[in-house]
């Protein structure tokens, strides 16, 4: 009886966000590599990723530099290819303050 309430319990727990603890390959380049950059497609894949983990951020929020860091961290997070990444970038930097 015990172990059928801890099983239960177990299998009801809400599920945290994964951690990510080490990198398996190299940090993605925000440098545009062959892609032609499409400002439309990047907020598109912005606001579908971004809100699935916490509330959508307004680009206009940060300056371009410190966009760099944000982008740095939540693009691997976030699973993004290098297109989505040099899209969801431009789209960003196109919208940041100044």
């Amino acid at each position: 009886m015990l172990s059928v309430l801890f099983f239960i319990m177990l299998a009801c727990h809400k599920k945290g966000i994964p951690i990510i603890t080490a990198r398996q390959d190299k940090p993605l380049s925000l440098q545009t590599e062959n892609f032609v950059t499409d400002i439309d497609a990047g907020r598109m894949t912005f606001i579908a990723n971004c809100k699935r983990c916490h509330v959508q951020p307004d680009p206009l929020t940060y300056n371009a530099q410190r966009w760099d860091g944000i982008l740095s961290v939540m693009i691997p997070r976030a699973r993004l290819t290098k297109e989505e990444a040099n899209n969801v970038t431009a789209y960003i930097k196109a919208n940041c303050s100044k």
